[in-house]
Formats: C-alpha cells, sequence, structure tokens
C-alpha cells in the first residue's frame, strides 16, 4: 500500500502517491477529486514521481479522472517523469492518454497525510467493476482480461 499526501499548488491541488497505489487510494483520489473539481476552476495534479507501482484500478482511476476533465485536459495532469510514466502507465498506453508533466507541481505551504478509502465491500467492488470497465475501453490488447475481472465480479455481486 501506498502514502498519499495533498498540498496546495497554484490553481489547485497536487496529490502524491508514495509506494504503491492500490485500489483504497484511488477511490480516495476519486472521492478527493469530486470535491476539488466543484470549483470549476480547480485543477488536480497527481504526483507520481515517488510511486513505485498502480494496480489495475488505480489506472482506472486516471482514465476516471481523464475522461471528467476532458473538456478541459489542464485540470487534471499526471507529475512523473517519462521512464517512470512508462513503467507505471505503459502498459495500458495511459502516457499516451494522460497529460503528463514530468516537473513536479510546487506546493504552497506543507502537505497534508490522507488516508485510503475505508469502503464497504459492495461498495469496493463497484469502484473495481467500474475501474476495469474503464480500463478495458482503452487498454488495448489487455482490454479482454479486464471486461473478464469486471464481469466475474458483477457476477458475484448480485449473488
Amino acid at each position: 500500500m501506498g502514502a498519499m499526501t495533498v498540498g496546495r499548488i497554484d490553481g489547485g491541488y497536487a496529490v502524491q502517491i508514495t509506494g504503491t497505489g492500490t485500489m483504497r487510494e484511488g477511490a480516495a483520489v476519486q472521492a478527493f477529486a469530486r470535491e476539488a473539481f466543484n470549483d470549476p476552476r480547480a485543477r488536480l495534479v497527481l504526483d507520481l514521481h515517488d510511486c513505485e507501482g498502480l494496480d489495475s484500478t488505480f489506472l482506472g482511476t486516471l482514465v476516471v479522472l481523464h475522461r471528467q476533465t476532458q473538456r478541459d485536459p489542464r485540470r487534471f495532469t499526471v507529475a512523473v517523469d517519462q521512464s517512470r510514466a512508462k513503467r507505471l502507465l505503459g502498459q495500458c498506453r495511459l502516457e499516451r492518454m494522460l497529460t503528463i508533466d514530468p516537473e513536479r507541481p510546487h506546493l504552497q505551504g506543507e502537505a497534508t497525510r490522507i488516508p485510503a478509502a475505508s469502503l464497504e465491500p459492495a461498495d469496493l467492488a463497484r469502484l473495481v467493476i467500474d475501474c476495469h470497465r474503464m480500463l478495458a475501453e482503452t487498454c488495448g490488447p489487455d482490454a479482454d482480461a479486464f471486461i473478464g475481472v469486471a464481469d466475474r465480479l458483477e457476477r458475484e455481486l448480485r449473488r
């Protein structure tokens, strides 16, 4: 699991993921983004400079945030150097879709630690399903695997 911090930047917020971004961090990032994007001018930078890995649900979170801000791509950017972007995002080719900035965001003041989301099992399953369906739409050769995960979880959730 990873650690997350959030800090103010010019025009918005930066969320930094340290370690591994999992479904629980992805859920927390989505919740934070919903609040941040209530301000139509706010931007969100996801800083992955200290991230070592992202699970598939977190990758789906990136697609969700990208789609939410597609009309104004400056509102959501991923701060990460090119080699780490390729390693973290390359399997799904997300580095081609997302707005990438190789520079670390400059925080105004201190960052605050934010906890990973604590979700009920059904809500967590719904998050995983939704994120995997998003990945299936964008991930090319791995699309069938992501659809398989989403379909299997959906069947289990219905039981």
